[in-house]
């Protein structure tokens, strides 16, 4: 019996081998450029500064942060550290409140201990070459998340630039050209869409039609993206949580730099919403809150469930509250009166925390 040869898979197609895989070469390397023109042209993380489309909601604060101090650092001489809610804190309102104090914003989405003691010593180091002093820390903490898992350089939105990570600036540009962000491009795409196809509608011009053919084009990818990450497990006693002490850790250690550099510290605990407070054993809030105050005097905001009363006070979300609370806090931390049904809005937490506030206040 004479036995047939088998041709190979490749022939069969009607390719040759070295065909076949020069076709699979170009066609990944294709895959790979379309990566990075998208990281690029979408840049979903605002680290590339192409600005063709509308701002994106995962934009890495932490490289924006920086960059904004960077481009004018004589004129800052405080900083604000904090999540998103501190964006109900104006270094408006702070400046004028300490004498003139311009304030650098350092604050990103789910902002957490880890995110800001690298930015102090990003900021001190370079205030000691120049010769000049920062004058003033605002650092407004989450009791609710201390001692959870931090995001810090977990998530391409997260990730650390070389000036504050110490790490090797090529891992932070290759992550941010080569990461496959399928969903954050989509989003962004109808948002862009949405918007020049209303725009074009009252004012047509040639480059918006430009803009939205080639988000037209774009949105037609329909790949599938990954699940967003599972939420913490909140309610869980602050002493069990696994980063507590280490946090407490890096607390100690940002106001030992303030102390040693002359920088006025000042701390305050975010208000809570009755629907977030409830989640915690009165006691074990407490004990988690005496416990950093221990580290550094601090105002006190929580307990405040009546401003959940008052719908005005809070975002859709309950977890964010309003630019009005935000005044509020910073005309308790300043001595300032307090109108009626605020009087008894924020305490000061720390032995030596009176003597602290009113030297600060008077500088």
């Amino acid at each position: 019996m004479l036995w047939r040869k088998e041709k190979p898979v490749s022939a069969v197609s009607g390719m040759n081998p070295r065909t076949y895989a020069l076709v699979l070469i170009l066609g990944a390397a294709a895959l790979f450029i379309s990566v990075i023109a998208a990281n690029v042209l979408i840049d979903p993380q605002g680290v590339f500064g192409t600005n063709i489309l509308p701002r994106t909601p995962n934009l890495n604060y932490h490289y924006r942060n920086l960059a904004a101090y960077d481009a004018a650092p004589d004129s800052f001489e405080g900083l604000l550290f904090g999540s998103s809610r501190a964006q109900a804190t104006s270094p408006a309102e702070l400046s004028r409140r300490m004498d003139g104090v311009t304030f650098a914003s350092f604050s990103v989405t789910r902002g957490m201990l880890p995110d800001f003691l690298p930015a102090l010593e990003y900021v001190l180091a370079d205030k000691a070459k120049r010769g000049q002093r920062l004058r003033t820390v605002f650092l407004l903490l989450d009791i609710d998340t201390f001692g959870d898992p931090p995001a810090t350089n977990r998530y391409i939105e997260t990730l650390l630039p070389q000036a504050l990570s110490g790490e090797s600036g090529v891992y932070f540009w290759w992550r941010n050209l080569t990461a496959m962000q399928v969903r954050s491009w989509q989003r962004i795409l109808r948002e862009a869409r949405a918007a020049i196809e209303e725009r074009d509608r009252k004012d047509p011009s040639v480059l918006d039609k430009v803009k939205l053919a080639f988000v037209r084009l774009a949105s037609l990818s329909h790949l599938a993206g990954r699940g967003s990450q599972a939420g913490s497990d909140y309610n869980r006693p602050f002493e069990q949580r696994t980063y507590f002490a280490e946090q407490l850790r890096l607390l100690q250690r940002i106001a030992a730099l303030s102390q040693q550099s002359g920088t006025k510290l000042i701390v305050a605990v975010s208000p809570l919403h009755r629907a977030v407070e409830s989640r915690y054993l009165p006691k074990d809030l407490s004990q988690a809150l005496d416990q950093v105050a221990r580290v550094t005097p601090l105002w006190d905001f929580t307990g405040s469930d009546w401003l959940s009363d008052d719908p005005s006070y809070w975002m859709g979300d309950q977890a964010h509250y309003s630019a009005e609370v935000g005044r509020m806090m910073l005309a308790r931390i300043f001595g300032e009166p307090m109108p009626r049904n605020w009087e008894r809005f924020g305490r000061l937490r720390g032995a030596e925390g009176a003597i602290a506030s009113e030297a600060g206040v008077r500088r």
